[in-house]
């Protein structure tokens, strides 16, 4: 009788958010860009990212 095998369990890095123009967004991507420094956002209920000035968010 052989022994069924498990996988383990699997990790989930939550992204982490910010405050952009008084809304709740999650940060995709933080870094420099060759326009500066920029964050990529995407709205915590769905919807486009976008990037802005990291200098922005909040």
């Amino acid at each position: 009788m052989t022994t069924p095998q498990t996988n383990p369990p699997v990790q989930i890095r939550a992204l982490p958010t910010c405050t952009y123009q008084g809304k709740h967004y999650r940060i995709e991507w933080r870094g420099r860009t060759r326009y500066g420094e920029r964050c990529k956002l995407s709205p915590i209920g769905g919807g486009k990212t976008f990037w802005v000035n990291a200098a922005k968010v909040a």
